[in-house]
């Protein structure tokens, strides 16, 4: 059975804790409430692409699924670039568990068909974050101080 692998808050929103170790939480594939939330996430992408640059914001970050070496799924927080069409170039923002050549600061092109969530920050607020929401429901110990809000 194959498990994701999600880090909890990009490292660039991180306010408290070990911001250069953020908790990364394995979860089942077959997770009903983290795949509704990705599936969330999807469906609201416009939201995020009509408002990171022209809402007034802490930080925006994208979530990828990338393959791990073992053929699992691991979440990956981006902060985006450049955007053409379906291509976005993006900056790693927390270190990767298992994803080869990828580290944290590294520079990739991805695929819009791999965004698995998204987030805007503004003060306390954080628009998006649904795989967050569901991790910070699992582990509220470990759940960024934000108030989930949606557009």
């Amino acid at each position: 059975m194959k498990n994701f692998l999600i880090a909890l808050i990009a490292v660039f929103l991180f306010s408290c804790g070990d911001i250069d170790n953020p908790p990364v939480i394995d979860v089942d594939s077959e997770d009903q409430k983290m795949n509704e939330a990705i599936k969330q996430a999807k469906m609201s992408l416009n939201q995020f692409f009509e408002n990171y640059e022209s809402i007034d914001n802490d930080g925006y970050s994208l979530k990828f699924g990338l393959q791990t070496s073992d053929g699992d799924i691991e979440h990956i927080w981006f902060n985006p670039i450049e955007v053409d069409g379906d291509t976005i170039k993006a900056k790693c923002a927390n270190e990767p568990r298992d994803i080869p050549g990828l580290k944290l600061g590294d520079i990739r092109d991805l695929q819009r068909d791999q965004i698995t969530d998204w987030m805007i920050i503004s003060g306390n607020k954080c628009y998006g974050c649904y795989t967050i929401r569901v991790l910070a429901e699992k582990d509220p110990s470990n759940a960024p101080p934000f108030e989930y809000v949606d557009f």
